[in-house]
Formats: C-alpha cells, structure tokens, sequence
C-alpha cells in the first residue's frame, strides 16, 4: 500500500498539471517581430501554448520561444488557418536570432521547416515531425529539448492569412522515470523477499 502511494505521489509530481497560456497574440501585443536579428520572444509554459497571428505579402515573422529546463516541445499543432492563399510557411533555428536570410536561403542552416495550411492539408494536425524532416535541413526527431529556438513565420499571399498555433510542452520524463522504476522495482525486491 505504501509504495502504491509512494509512486502515485511520484508520478504526481514527474507529470504536474497542465495549463495553457499564450505566447503571442497579434491583436493584444502588436506584429511579430520582422527583424530576424531583434524576434519578438515569448516562453512556453508547461501545458498548451497559443500563438495567433496573421500574415501577408511582406509580413515575415520571427519569434523566439524559450523551452525552459526539464521541458520538452512534444507537439505543434497547426489548429486553424484562414485565408486567400492555401498556403504558408514555418522555419526553425536553434538559438535567440534566424541567422538565415528571407531571400537566399540556405535550408542546411535550418533546424526544419514546413508549408502548412489547407494547401499541404495539415490544419489540425501537428507539424513538429514535419518540420523535422524539411528536406536538406539538420533535421530532428521530436521532441525538441530545452532551450531557445527562433521560429521564421511567412504567408505570400496579397490579402492578409490568420492562423493559430497551438505548441504542447510537457516535462522531460526520464529522470521521473527512473525514480517511478526504481521504487517499482524496490517493491518488487522486497516482494520476492517476503516469500
């Protein structure tokens, strides 16, 4: 019974509770940031984040999101899109600047990147595993570690795109993981010595 408690108490306390919160909201804080070497940032909190946004034709957007320790970026979440031109695209860099141009672009210096909307048909869906595979990019498999990352956000359409994306952080699980089976397995031991 002890250890039942003991490892509910640690799973309790490995996992946390979830909440949501937003990273950015064009209609309450401005435009993103243009500027790749000054993005506007924002910090991922435990749960689901919300960014909201919207794009046009000369409207490119950096923004820095910091992952913080013992969290991890699971999923992106491509949750709406609306707008003339179907399609639009998301980059990724490691680091507190988008050290690539707009024009000229060099993808081996990118994490990942994507094209989302309804054109590539992703809304709904998450993206992160797309972005990971961004052909002639670094590459990553998810989820992403702690630590700064620069996001290049763009739609060339004319008439301006809304979008919404929803980034789903969670905590890193192996150090929780071990301590669940190790008192997993100190019950067990203990059982064994008891018969």
């Amino acid at each position: 019974m002890t250890t039942r408690i003991t490892t509910a108490a640690l799973l309790l306390t490995c996992f946390g509770i979830a909440h949501a919160s937003v990273i950015w909201d064009e209609d309450l804080q401005g435009d993103i940031s243009n500027d790749r070497f000054n993005p506007s940032v924002g910090t991922m909190t435990l749960g689901s984040n919300f960014l909201f946004a919207t794009s046009k034709q000369g409207d490119r957007e950096y923004i820095r999101i910091d992952i913080p320790d013992g969290m991890q970026l699971e999923k992106l979440m491509m949750e709406h899109y609306h707008g003339d031109d179907l399609t639009a695209f998301i980059a990724i860099q490691a680091g507190t600047t988008f050290t690539e141009p707009p024009t000229g672009t060099n993808v081996a210096n990118l994490l990942g990147y994507t094209h989302f909307g309804p054109g590539p048909g992703n809304v709904g869906t998450d993206i992160l595993d797309d972005m990971g595979t961004g052909q002639g990019a670094i590459g990553f498999v998810p989820p992403l570690n702690a630590g700064p990352y620069t996001y290049w956000i763009q739609q060339t359409g004319v008439n301006p795109a809304h979008y919404h994306f929803e980034f789903i952080v969670g905590t890193v699980p192996e150090p929780c993981t071990m301590a669940v089976l190790g008192v997993a397995g100190l019950a067990f031991l203990r059982r064994r010595r008891q018969r």
